[in-house]
């Protein structure tokens, strides 16, 4: 399925982006050497990437044991 059409970008491009590293729209664009054109594709291309990188609630510079210790 096309995602982009200005960019010629189908959905398997959009998860090869994601799965070399891609986080965030603009990633998707810069991995493909593109920019975007008109923005309709971005929606979509958000929904791959929230589906595709896990949020995480937690700080990642500490685990539960140092904020513990801090108290």
């Amino acid at each position: 399925m096309y995602v982009c059409i200005c960019n010629v970008l189908k959905d398997k491009d959009v998860e090869r982006a994601i799965a070399a590293g891609a986080r965030t729209v603009f990633d998707v664009y810069t991995f493909h050497g593109c920019e975007p054109q008109c923005g309709r594709c971005m929606p979509t291309m958000q929904e791959m990437l929230g589906a595709a990188v896990p949020v995480n609630d937690s700080c990642p510079l500490f685990d539960d044991d140092d904020l513990l210790a801090a108290e």
